[in-house]
């Protein structure tokens, strides 16, 4: 028996769990400016919202700004060049889902108690909340979404499978895997941009998408540098 009390709620209970509500992430605005001057103002606000990532320390690393230009230059590569604009600005702003957790718990050496992981999986949603207040173009709210989520379904917040998962998405999961091994964690010990891409050339198919993973790959071989 499927009981949903509202579609303003994004998930529903299904019998005895809890199940994506797709209604909920169906386009919550109208128009959408495109022209130069809103684009550079998607922009502006997106650097603003990153620069508040590197005031608190969440990471070492400009990790947002990496994750930017690598989800860019994928899209270029895969000739999605309108892609490729909102992906830059989705990638400043892809953790800002992150803000409502606490700083102490992302860079908390070992593995997570069973709520910060709770938590810790809450981000892309929240962030998508975020994001869609203001009116960017549709993909980047949908990819931020989307970002922590994987091929097989193993993935969060929404446990999406396969083609449920947006191009953009795909993108923004494999340049963020990439950014995010390629620097020090103190809760990993292998990083670099060889570990980095050696695991997303192992998972392809199975976590990430072969074409992106493909032109990810493409990308350092013809001399991309975080």
């Amino acid at each position: 028996m499927l009981l949903q009390i509202s579609g303003l709620h994004p998930f529903i209970f299904d019998t005895d769990s809890f199940t994506p509500n797709y209604d909920y992430f169906k386009d919550t605005y109208g128009h959408v400016c495109e022209s130069d001057e809103c684009r550079q103002l998607y922009m502006g606000t997106a650097t603003m919202a990153s620069e508040m990532f590197r005031i608190r320390g969440f990471y070492t690393e400009d990790h947002c700004k990496n994750v930017s230009r690598l989800a860019c230059a994928i899209a270029r590569k895969m000739n999605e060049i309108r892609l490729a604009g909102e992906l830059e600005t989705a990638g400043m702003i892809h953790d800002i889902g992150m803000m409502t957790i606490f700083s102490e718990m992302i860079g908390k050496p070992g593995k997570l108690a069973w709520f910060e992981s709770q938590l810790l999986h809450e981000h892309p949603l929240v962030g998508y909340e975020l994001v869609k207040k203001v009116p960017f173009p549709r993909p980047i709210a949908k990819a931020i979404l989307e970002h922590h989520e994987r091929l097989d379904g193993s993935g969060y917040p929404l446990g999406l499978k396969g083609d449920e998962i947006s191009i953009g998405g795909k993108i923004l999961a494999v340049a963020e895997v990439v950014s995010a091994m390629s620097f020090y964690r103190i809760y990993r010990d292998d990083y670099g941009v060889e570990v980095a891409l050696n695991e997303i050339e192992k998972e392809a198919d199975r976590f990430y998408d072969s074409d992106v993973v493909g032109a990810c790959l493409k990308c350092f071989e013809e001399g991309f540098e975080f």
